[in-house]
């Protein structure tokens, strides 16, 4: 199904509910489809992307909402990947909103939504809920938006265990109060507006690729890190000194029980030293004789950011 075309500020098509991708018997090899295109706006209540399966037999839904002007409303939930495998993508300007939105609801599910450009939203005016008991896959790119509440009132935005937001790209935003219980893995510069909490048993990744290309989180909130902080230096061993500014915030930092897992850095070791209310850890090369153990410890680090903007390695060199 395709729904194109503006209709002068007024919706295009109005529905109660929608499903794409409900398939009992089994899935089929091409999915069913919806596309929201040209300025086209869609209204419903609710809205279900892959909404049956069991082993062997799932549904497959996927829809594309793209287009400046081109919206797709839920006034209630939207599921992306309910009991079978949805997809949503989201592009050029294209903004899906509903009240309560959920990636990868139940267990065999697969929920993917992808949001890329700048202008492009998805929006859980209420909660986002990525990976409740499915997979749920959440992409932000290009300077995209994806938002629980709104900036001025963060939601609730939630990952869970079998949750994962990738941000890449040029970098994108995430609006919301967010609860990290599974992974968030900002492969270039991410905003987020609200908290970041992460528990034990999250895990933040932030990849290297060089003195000027790394993850980086850059929070207006409060930050509060448990769990596993992963630093991934993709290309190897940097040469020389060279400052990381991985995350910072204008808020209050606590890091309990945080741990660091650096990889990517062989022969690698961490030296640590607190001046000034700022925890500086520094990478140099290890001995031959401290390999052995350098292979099975982690190191925790202790950060602690006040209200004035610092970042949790400020002074990573080798």
């Amino acid at each position: 199904m395709t729904v194109t075309g503006s209709n002068k500020g007024k919706p295009t098509l109005i529905a109660t509910s929608i499903v794409v991708g409900v398939t009992h018997s089994g899935s089929t090899v091409a999915p069913d489809t919806l596309t929201i295109s040209g300025g086209a706006i869609v209204n419903d209540t609710s809205a279900y992307i892959g909404d049956h399966g069991k082993i062997g037999k799932v549904s497959n839904g996927v829809v594309t909402v793209t287009g400046t002007g081109s919206q797709w409303n839920n006034s209630g939930l939207l599921e992306v990947g309910v009991n079978g495998n949805g997809t949503l993508n989201i592009s050029g300007g294209g903004s899906v909103t509903a009240l309560l939105g959920i990636v990868g609801t139940n267990g065999p599910s697969t929920g993917t939504v992808s949001v890329s450009d700048a202008g492009s939203t998805f929006t859980g005016t209420q909660f986002l809920d990525i990976g409740l008991g499915g997979t749920g896959i959440l992409n932000v790119s290009g300077g995209a938006t994806a938002a629980a509440g709104t900036t001025a009132t963060p939601g609730q935005f939630l990952i869970g265990t079998t949750g994962t937001v990738n941000v890449t790209g040029t970098g994108g935003n995430l609006v919301g109060n967010i609860t990290n219980s599974g992974t968030l893995d900002p492969i270039t510069v991410t905003n987020i507006t609200g908290n970041y909490t992460q528990v034990a048993g999250g895990t933040t990744i932030l990849d290297v690729s060089g003195p000027g290309s790394y993850g980086q989180l850059n929070v207006s909130g409060n930050v509060d890190l448990n769990g596993t902080l992963t630093i991934d230096f993709l290309n190897g061993k940097p040469t020389g000194k060279t400052d990381y500014n991985l995350i910072t915030t204008t808020g209050t930092f606590n890091d309990s029980n945080l741990m660091v897992d650096l990889i990517g850095c062989p022969g690698c070791k961490m030296t640590e030293t607190f001046m000034n209310g700022q925890f500086t850890t520094t990478v140099s090369p290890a001995e031959p004789e401290t390999l052995f153990l350098l292979a099975i410890s982690l190191i925790a680090m202790v950060v602690f950011v006040g209200r004035m903007r610092h970042s949790i390695l400020p002074d990573l060199g080798i």
